[in-house]
């Protein structure tokens, strides 16, 4: 039958469309908030940056990329992922986002645009609040859960445009296994609201925190605002290892750690103007005392003096222009340096012409943060002499001069000293340079060296075996010199100490310190040491491998750290 047969056909025609549509559609659009590690947030910390990721279930191929609403502007992709289980696909996008102020914002809905239409998501809010709020109190967990701790502080909360805040950062290792690997630095935007300045090298330290001693790394720097308002010091990142729980022998030997990321809290500073002034500013901060000086006081005319203007106290000067200049003085930039907390503008002077002169006080005005106005201070006037250069003292020699001089003085007779021509030639030669005594240094230093030559060359092989049996002992107390100013440095951590003593061992042993074996070590030390000292050293170096392969201080480190530099200096004594 034609009926039936055109049945089947329009059925399974209007199967076919439902299947592909149903395969062309999506399945869902999900919008979430998860940690830098992965893990399911409710809660972000202010400063601390998070991932805000779309998943997109469903087996249609084209589609668009999402398109997020956000309170915060453009987002930037950071990630991609395409999983399959079973036939079912599943895309995701990953966003990385930051928040500096506390609240409560909302994201989304994502949209989606594929060949089916656009599908959407759900939005979310995502609270924003102090670091202690987001990840709940630490006093409990630092003792029990906890394997390290970051904090950030700020010298003070308010400030004024210009103002200099002292910012550190401290790293808290709670558990002996803990290993730091590295620091990450916030991303800076150019309308952040402050400058960073100064950084300082990284110290360590020991510290009562929470009822633990735990070690710290700080680092510190120095950030001046340029903008009123509140500012945020986005919260900083710190990389770490630590071993698990349960580990033994084999798991550490072989590198079984895990690594950790940890944020730190964010800080926030409440900045005001300055009130208005009419004149110019050198500096915000508190000043105790300012001072000049010139070295030499006395000088030459065309020669040139340091003038050296000091500034003690807590403020940073850009620059310090010169006041009031006495004419025919001629000043020119030198330096700008800091020593011991006080600050150091250096300038040439040079003078034009003789006579007395004086430096004017020079004044600088500032806005002083403990007294909250405007405040100047002076130096004290520097008092200087110019004399006549010595070009224009060579002046000729008067008649009587010359009738008065000896004549041995210039290798001529009594006679012969009333020619004219010989008058003329003393008048020259004793106004210009004295006595005819004159001499090269040039043709002086080569008349010196050349009885050097003259050995050097009639003894070359001697010279050749001394100097061959010289270098090597100088190379060896560089490098014991080296390694002792990197066990100075290295104090308090002494899995250093380890890759040390292997580098003085490579240079004794003429090896590469991947070549070195704990053999090699041994049998130096058996052909120099005592048995009783052989014992003690390797008691020593047990310890030391201790502390470089299980990362925990079993040992009085103190103690140890003096036992290392005897044993190098022993081990210098024996090369």
């Amino acid at each position: 039958m034609v009926i039936p047969r055109v049945g089947k056909f329009l059925l399974s025609l209007v199967f076919f469309i439902l299947f592909n549509a149903h395969m062309g559609a999506f399945g869902k659009v999900t919008l979430s908030m998860r940690g830098m590690r992965g893990e399911k947030l409710q809660k972000v910390g202010i400063g601390v940056p998070f991932n805000l990721e779309v998943t997109i279930d469903g087996t249609q191929k084209d589609f668009s990329t999402p398109e997020i609403a956000s309170p915060i502007g453009r987002l930037q992709r950071t990630g991609f992922r395409m999983e399959t289980f079973n036939g079912a696909s599943r895309t995701t996008y990953i966003y990385a986002a930051r928040i500096d102020k506390p609240g409560i914002y909302t994201f989304g809905p994502a949209v989606v645009h594929g060949a089916a239409g656009a599908e959407e998501s759900d939005p979310i809010e995502v609270e924003v609040a102090e670091q202690t709020v987001a990840q709940g109190q630490r006093r409990r967990s630092a003792q029990q859960d906890e394997a390290a701790i970051a904090r950030l502080s700020v010298s003070s909360s308010k400030a004024v445009v210009g103002e200099k805040i002292y910012a550190t950062l401290r790293f808290y290792r709670l558990q002996p296994t803990v290993e730091f690997l590295t620091v990450a630095e916030p991303e800076q935007h150019k309308d952040q609201g402050y400058v960073i300045k100064n950084k300082k090298d990284a110290i360590t330290g020991r510290e009562e925190i929470d009822g633990v001693i735990a070690d710290y790394i700080e680092w510190g720097w120095e950030l001046y605002p340029n903008k009123t308002g509140e500012i945020i010091i986005p919260a900083y990142r710190v990389d770490y290892t630590v071993l698990p729980d349960r580990y033994d022998f084999f798991s550490t030997l072989f590198g079984a750690r895990v690594a950790k990321t940890i944020y730190s809290n964010a800080a926030t500073i409440k900045i005001d103007p300055l009130p208005p002034y009419q004149e110019r500013v050198d500096g915000i901060g508190h000043i105790k005392n300012i001072n000049a000086s010139l070295h030499p006081a006395v000088m030459r005319e065309g020669e040139g003096a340091t003038l050296t203007i000091a500034i003690d106290g807590d403020i940073d000067i850009e620059q310090f222009p010169l006041q009031n200049m006495p004419d025919g003085i001629k000043v020119y930039e030198s330096k700008k340096y800091t020593h011991d907390k006080k600050q150091f503008f250096e300038y040439v002077v040079q003078a034009t012409k003789t006579g007395e002169f004086e430096i004017p006080l020079q004044q600088l005005t500032y806005f002083d943060v403990d007294l909250y106005k405007y405040r100047k201070m002076a130096t004290a006037t520097v008092p200087f002499t110019i004399l006549k250069s010595e070009r224009q003292q060579e002046t000729l020699i008067p008649e009587d001069n010359i009738e008065s001089a000896s004549a041995q003085d210039y290798g001529v007779t009594e006679k012969e000293k009333h020619r004219p021509e010989i008058k003329g030639l003393i008048r020259h030669f004793y106004g210009a340079y004295g006595r005819i005594t004159h001499i090269p240094w040039l043709l002086f230093i080569v008349l010196c060296l050349l009885p050097v030559l003259f050995i050097l060359k009639n003894n070359a092989k001697l010279f050749t075996n001394a100097l061959g049996k010289w270098l090597p002992g100088v190379k060896r107390r560089m490098m014991f010199g080296f390694a002792h100013s990197q066990l100075i440095k290295s104090y308090r951590i002494p899995y250093d100490w380890h890759f040390i003593f292997l580098s003085v061992f490579a240079h004794l042993l003429n090896k590469h310190i991947s070549q070195v074996t704990g053999e090699d070590v041994d049998r130096w030390m058996a052909q120099r040491a005592t048995e009783q000292e052989l014992v003690e050293w390797r008691d020593f170096f047990n310890k030391l491998n201790q502390a470089n392969y299980f990362s925990a201080y079993t040992v009085d480190i103190d103690q140890l750290y003096q036992q290392a530099k005897q044993w190098l200096f022993f081990i210098r004594k024996k090369a």
